[in-house]
């Protein structure tokens, strides 16, 4: 499953319910183990989540999250979900309502999630948030300050000076990008809705 290259804006629904929506959502109901999912260089921008992954138990894909920009979400940038799995890289999100990166009700025993040279900024939460009781690697990123993510409220935290993109407990985040990574594309400008004129 190859989901590329889309520009999708203006897509309001139903945020933070059992079953939320994205603007790109993949679930699996069954026990996909050689499948091969890959959702790269899409273009989001004022949606209320941008990727939602919803995986089934006995799914051993990892989902390929790579090279895609997401700007203005309500709620998430990226949430991984239930048994999901993936690899996130080179994506930019930046303004997003709550969380960039949001793993949660996760029921894998093991780390589920890599992200890596991402572009976090601006989220009114967390850069990363994992509600998980294992360590996801979220090493290397941009999060918007070079003294790295404001880490106050994780566990060894060596810097509380950034103003930079938070960053939860369970989550590795040094070492950590000093810079933008450059290979993201940039993230899309902010559309206006549309102003309907007077009758």
């Amino acid at each position: 499953l190859r989901v590329r290259d889309n520009t999708i804006s203006q897509l309001r629904y139903s945020c933070c319910g059992v079953s939320p929506s994205g603007a790109i959502q993949v679930n699996s109901g069954g026990s996909a183990t050689t499948a091969r999912i890959d959702i790269r260089r899409n273009r989001m921008t004022d949606v209320t989540n941008g990727i939602v992954l919803q995986r089934g138990p006995g799914d051993t894909v990892t989902v390929r999250v790579d090279s895609n920009a997401i700007r203005g979400a309500d709620s998430m940038g990226v949430w991984v979900r239930y048994y999901s799995r993936a690899l996130g890289r080179y994506n930019t999100i930046d303004s997003s309502g709550v969380d960039a990166i949001r793993l949660s009700d996760n029921y894998l025993a093991l780390p589920s999630t890599v992200a890596n040279s991402n572009n976090l900024t601006r989220s009114k939460a967390y850069g990363v948030r994992n509600l998980s009781s294992y360590t996801a690697d979220a090493t290397n990123n941009w999060w918007g300050d070079p003294l790295g993510p404001d880490c106050s409220g994780a566990v060894g935290c060596d810097s509380t000076n950034s103003a930079g993109d938070s960053v939860s407990t369970f989550v590795t985040f040094s070492p950590f990008l000093t810079a933008p990574e450059h290979a993201v594309l940039p993230a899309p400008r902010l559309v206006a809705a549309a102003t309907l004129a007077a009758p």
